[in-house]
């Protein structure tokens, strides 16, 4: 039985069927072998003892012809009467001879004669001669007128003589009649014998067909599961992704058994995919309202930054303003009192000016590392969603392994799989492309910051400046005869207080381009992952064709 289960369905097919034609080989071959005995038996009845026997009883009526005719010869006053039994003698003589001939060539051809039967010939021969030899006679005397003498040999001699002549004939028919019997007999053996083999190869070969049909039967089922019809529905359903399905097998290595292992795991894969999904959904959303904080953070650092830019402008006026009304005061020491209490209230409004933008400078600074650390958390979120990714794409190479086992029930998962493959690549290149953004965010807003901290010192100078504008002015406004020389001091450092706030000017300039480039990542990337839960929604779509 161990065998036989391990065999393919067509082996057992083929074994099945050669059993079968075996046994039809062997009821074929013993029907021909005893179909052939009776052949032959009736062949020897027929061919052999029933021409002997024809051959006998041919002899035997012309024995027994010849006896009446004799009989009348002997009796008969008439010459024509006596004319024709002795010509009826001779007719009768001819037809033994006829039948004696092919008889004694046949007895010497056939090698079935038995030492009996010759010994019928011969015994039918010599009393053949004797009784010939006797009527003869018998007709001579009658022939030569002696009546008495040719009917005293008839009656005790001749009669006899064709009694004996008759008895042997009769002896060599029934003696081929018995032998056709007894034939008959082995025949009717021979066939009934026949029946009853035939009918016992045939239950024998029932029984064997019975046992192999259910043989081949559990060996199909053993390999399915159960019933081919309940197997096929169990799996029409999985592959049409309903999962809800409880099936049971007592086949652990059979097909259904297969088919529901590959159920169950897959229906812990799509559980996963779902969870991961909705981490996903959920980490976009984070991400989302990030990107949202930190555009609006940038948004209000433009605007500070605008603010900053209108002061220094202002300073930067201011300044020329100073280093125009030094010269004047050069130019026209007379008016140096006037000019030098102008440049005081200016170098006061200049001193406090540069403390407000000292001021607004240190909060930008802020902001900007504000600015830093939120591209710190983005970049932070950006790895979450990138092993997000890679747990996403090993989820999917799994299911694509167990679809690749499944084989055709597996196909459309194997779509999925792809599909949930693809997504992770496209996630993995969006969380790449917000990772670069982000750190050349970072390192834009770490070159802001070391710019703007640069020019924190010089907005320092410009006010230490400013101070000493005053101190000096005050030395002027004591001291008018010093007013040129110290006009002229006033003159340089007003023109380099201008080429600082040129350079202050220009720097927050690139702090509002790089803010403006900033906010346009930011909506980028805020567009990249809103297009990640667009993504993400039809993952679980796709997920929504299975029923768990």
């Amino acid at each position: 039985m161990g065998f036989f289960d391990n065999l393919k369905v067509s082996s057992k097919l083929y074994l099945s069927f050669a059993v079968i034609i075996i046994l039809m080989v062997i009821v074929s071959v013993i029907g021909i072998s005893k179909v052939k005995f009776i052949d032959e038996s009736l062949s020897v009845m027929n061919d052999v003892n029933s021409l002997k026997q024809r051959y006998g009883i041919n002899f035997r009526g012309s024995v027994h012809d010849r006896a009446i005719a004799i009989r009348d010869v002997i009796l008969t006053t008439e010459d024509g009467e006596l004319k024709r039994f002795l010509s009826d003698i001779a007719r009768l003589e001819k037809f033994y001879e006829e039948s004696e001939v092919p008889l004694n060539k046949f007895i010497k051809q056939d090698g079935s004669v038995t030492k009996e039967e010759l010994q019928m010939i011969k015994d039918i021969e010599s009393i053949k001669v004797a009784t010939m030899s006797a009527y003869k006679k018998t007709i001579d005397l009658k022939l030569k007128g002696e009546y008495e003498a040719a009917h005293e040999l008839l009656m005790h001699k001749v009669a006899g003589n064709f009694t004996d002549w008759l008895a042997a004939i009769n002896k060599f028919i029934d003696y081929q009649e018995q032998a056709n019997s007894k034939l008959t007999d082995v025949v009717k053996s021979e066939a009934n014998g026949f029946q009853d083999i035939m009918i016992i190869l045939t239950l024998i070969a029932a029984i064997i067909s019975i046992l192999i049909a259910f043989m081949i039967q559990h060996g199909i089922k053993k390999s399915i599961g159960g019933e081919p019809n309940e197997v096929n529905k169990i799996i029409s359903k999985v592959a049409r992704g309903d999962l809800t399905i409880v099936a049971h097998t007592d086949y652990p290595n059979s097909i259904l058994a297969q088919a529901i292992e590959m159920k169950n795991t897959l229906k812990q894969i799509v559980n996963s995919i779902n969870e991961a999904s909705e981490e996903v959904n959920d980490k976009t959303k984070k991400l989302v309202e990030t990107f949202s904080l930190v555009s609006t953070s940038v948004e209000e650092q433009n605007k500070i930054t605008a603010n900053s830019t209108k002061i220094v402008q202002l300073a930067k006026q201011k300044t020329e303003n100073v280093a125009s009304m030094a010269k004047d005061t050069e130019l026209n020491s007379n008016k140096a009192t006037n000019l030098c209490q102008n440049g005081k209230n200016s170098s006061t409004e200049v001193s406090a000016k540069m403390n407000e933008i000292s001021a607004n400078v240190t909060e930008q600074v802020n902001q900007i590392k504000l600015l830093s650390g939120h591209a710190k958390d983005i970049s932070g979120a950006a790895e979450l969603i990138s092993e997000i990714t890679d747990q996403t794409n090993l989820l999917a190479l799994n299911a694509a392994i167990e679809a690749a086992r499944a084989g055709e029930a597996g196909r459309g998962f194997a779509v999925v799989a792809d599909e949930i493959r693809k997504l992770a690549e496209k996630t993995g290149t969006a969380t790449n492309e917000i990772t670069n953004t982000i750190k050349i965010i970072q390192e834009q807003t770490e070159l802001a910051v070391s710019i703007i901290e640069q020019g924190v010192p010089k907005v320092e100078d410009g006010y230490k400046l400013s101070n000493e504008v005053a101190e000096l002015l005050n030395e002027i406004y004591n001291q008018a005869i010093d007013s040129s020389n110290k006009a002229a001091e006033v003159v340089n450092v007003a023109e380099n207080q201008v080429d600082s706030m040129n350079s202050l000017a220009s720097n927050i300039e690139n702090i509002a381009k790089v803010s403006n480039d900033t906010k346009d990542n930011m909506d980028s990337n805020q567009a990249r992952l809103k297009e990640l839960e667009t993504i993400s929604k039809k993952l679980n779509d796709l997920m929504d064709f299975f029923k768990i």
